[in-house]
């Protein structure tokens, strides 16, 4: 390819935002019938998952923004356009909530070039190979007329939605002026397809809205966007745009919960609510154990780290789409989907490798936490014989209740390490005893372990591989947890099971549930639109919450919220929140004091998730090395210097301080700025960084530590 195709793909791409914009703002208004009577399916009127929930009230409203694609939305997208593989290198992804559905996906210069780099290669390819057999007239020689009749297919396809004749016209002069540079039909009709693939209409999703009144609604196929991707992971299907090109205005409720359904009970529907599961339940390890086994000693076997992912998500997809695929049922289904690499983790004997259900002892396990796929992801990558009560403590108290806990700031690890080793026969402990013995020499760990951990004790009877056990290093394994505070009260849990139980019945579990699904589906994560929007879902239906209800919930409500630029109200505004907004439009010289804000109190990044301020010139990067970096148009400025640590947490912590947390859970950076509930992080233009209190003193300044940009 040329110059003027990159030129012209960069020019495009910075003016993205505008172009698809003024595109909705242009097309037809949306539909305001939010009817909560339409006839829908024939199930539209029953109780059971599929029972109608109220529509969106009207102080229930998402931000209206452009959603990058991240990696894998990006090979999907191009193998359902192309029916090629785009680069497994292209692997971007913006985490919100611990969901790889973020909204907020940054297109730095750097992942310009890859992108546009990938569609040279893949538009070579496609002239090459499949686009032959989709349009007899590509031969060796192709013409003007070939050409139109191409874009007319792919144009709309890549766009999804329609193009004007406009749009392919300008297409079509774009591969004559080529041709007469480069001298050939083919590389000419590749960098029209290259021009394509680095659309901002191919490469964003939009969520911008069309003006109705005084509020934005998503256009038909903004929504069917948002179906597509959120319930399949890819482009919305040939069903989906025909029904979205039918509608009259906006989607009705009605009609989205039908396409809803459809795409749940499609094969990618079905990995996609096992996708969500995974990311829900913080088992990504096990995507790790299959693409590096290596990095996990405590596998027998590459094919044992495969079937561990497999298992899993067979099992998720066996109980929702099953006539009991309620949460309550996920979470107690006392079965398991294993083969002869993972049928002895639950003491099973099956032969080959395909997976084969068995039932489970009911005394020892059962549902989702003792899923050994589970159990393995949270458990020590190495030692067999460790058990994580720390990550299956939190991962109860942070996923199945949506209680955000961080250590507190100040603990001294490499203290607590030797207290440790000097505690008489340590190392004949059982994980429990050990960690008990620590928090007895330090009371400041126990304060805060004693907040998540018990929780992780429960589930001490089973290894780093998931296999129950009632001894380690001979000793006997206690599960109890002697008043344990827990959904509102203080409790006695004889071991994991019942602690299953008990959050299985709960409804603050089902709310829980419902707020996970709808950070997954609008990809804000747990930002107060998408807490918004799953306090609805939680609140729109009584009975049990079904898993794929759930889902079709909080995905259609989201289809139906009105939409609000930055600059406009957004959440509950029956307060007038904007008149205290304004309160400094008098006083202009606050806007030259106060920088822009990076993170809000309360804000945790996972690894790979990060914060930019409100112009894009500083982006805030919680790096999987374990390494907090502030970036400037690309640039790093500042660093925590905490790289060579596993990465776990990064918070802006409610009681004001910023905390930089290792896999192990303790803290390895903090700014020591607790006691000022409230405080936020904010960047000057400068680059350095301010803790702010409520009142907008400073805290500390965080001085730019690598270099000038």
């Amino acid at each position: 390819m040329i110059c003027t195709v990159r030129s012209f793909a960069l020019l495009t791409l910075l003016c993205a935002a505008a172009v698809i914009a003024a595109a909705c703002a242009d097309g037809p208004a949306a539909d305001t019938r939010f009817r909560t009577d339409a006839p829908g399916s024939s199930s539209d009127d029953t109780d059971g998952p599929a029972g109608p929930s109220p529509s969106t009230p009207a102080t229930l409203s998402l931000p209206a923004r452009l959603r990058l694609l991240g990696g894998e939305e990006y090979r999907a997208t191009v193998r359902d356009l192309l029916r090629l593989e785009a680069s497994s290198a292209l692997d971007h992804v913006h985490l919100a909530g611990g969901f790889d559905t973020g909204a907020d996906g940054q297109l730095q210069e750097a992942l310009f070039v890859a992108l546009f780099d990938e569609a040279e290669r893949l538009a070579e390819r496609a002239v090459a190979t499949t686009l032959p057999e989709d349009f007899s007239c590509i031969g060796s020689s192709v013409d003007v007329a070939c050409v139109r009749a191409v874009l007319r297919t792919l144009a709309p396809r890549a766009a999804r939605r329609p193009v004007d004749d406009d749009r392919i016209e300008e297409l079509v002069a774009f591969f004559a002026a080529h041709r007469a540079v480069v001298d050939d039909d083919r590389a000419a009709l590749a960098g029209v397809v290259a021009r394509l693939l680095v659309s901002p209409e191919f490469l964003y999703r939009s969520e911008v809205g069309v003006v109705e009144g005084d509020r934005r609604r998503l256009g038909p196929y903004e929504q069917a966007d948002l179906l597509g991707y959120a319930l399949t992971g890819v482009a919305p299907d040939v069903g989906l745009i025909a029904v979205a090109a039918a509608a009259d205005g906006g989607l009705t409720e009605a009609t989205l919960r039908r396409e809803a359904r459809r795409l749940l009970a499609t094969p990618a529907g079905q990995a996609r609510v096992a996708a969500f599961v995974r990311q829900w339940m913080r088992v990504t390890a096990l995507d790790d154990m299959v693409r590096r086994p290596e990095d996990f000693p405590k596998l027998a076997s590459a094919e044992q780290g495969r079937a561990l992912k497999d298992g899993f998500d067979a099992f998720v997809t066996a109980v929702a789409y099953s006539d009991r695929g309620t949460l309550a049922a996920l979470l107690q289904s006392p079965f398991a989907l294993v083969n002869r690499h993972t049928a002895p983790l639950v003491g099973a004997a099956v032969d080959g490798d395909a997976l084969v259900r068995v039932d489970l002892p009911a005394a020892e396990r059962r549902g989702l936490l003792t899923q050994p796929g589970l159990l393995a992801s949270h458990g020590a990558s190495g030692d067999v014989d460790k058990d994580r009560p720390v990550l299956r403590g939190l991962l109860v108290k942070t996923q199945l209740l949506c209680e955000s806990v961080g250590p507190p700031s100040g603990v001294n690890t490499a203290a607590a390490a030797d207290a440790a080793a000097a505690i008489p026969g340590f190392a004949a402990m059982t994980t429990r005893e050990q960690y008990e013995a620590m928090m007895e020499q330090s009371p400041a760990c126990s304060a805060c372990h004693a907040q998540f951990m018990p929780l992780g004790f429960a589930f001490g009877r089973y290894d780093a591989l998931g296999r129950h056990r009632t001894e380690q290093r001979g000793r006997p394994i206690d599960p109890a947890l002697d008043d344990v505070p827990l959904l509102g009260s203080l409790r006695d849990i004889p071991d994991g099971l019942a602690l299953t139980d008990l959050l299985a019945d709960d409804p603050a579990v089902a709310a829980c549930f419902a707020r996970q699904a709808a950070a997954f589906v609008t990809g804000l994560g747990s930002g107060p639109p998408a807490v918004a929007l799953g306090r609805h879902v939680a609140d729109a239906r009584s009975g049990p919450a079904w898993v794929l209800a759930t889902l079709e919930d909080a995905v259609v409500q989201a289809a139906l919220a009105p939409r609000v630029l930055d600059s406009d109200e957004t959440i509950d505004d029956d307060d007038n929140e904007d008149d205290d907004d304004n309160e400094d439009d008098d006083d202009n010289e606050d806007d030259d004091v106060l920088p822009a804000l990076l993170l809000s109190s309360g804000t945790e990044l996972r690894p790979d998730e990060s914060r930019t301020a409100h112009d894009g010139s500083f982006t805030f990067v919680y790096q999987r090395d374990g390494n907090l970096v502030l970036y400037e148009r690309g640039v790093a400025r500042w660093a925590s210097r905490t790289d060579g640590q596993r990465a776990y947490l990064t918070a802006m912590q409610g009681d004001g301080n910023l905390v930089v947390y290792a896999r192990s859970g303790a803290p390895i950076f903090h700014t020591g700025t607790d006691g000022n509930p409230g405080a936020a992080l904010y960047v000057h233009a400068t680059g350095v960084l301010e803790l702010r209190a409520v009142d907008g003193s400073v805290l500390t300044t965080l001085a730019p530590n690598l270099g000038a940009p």
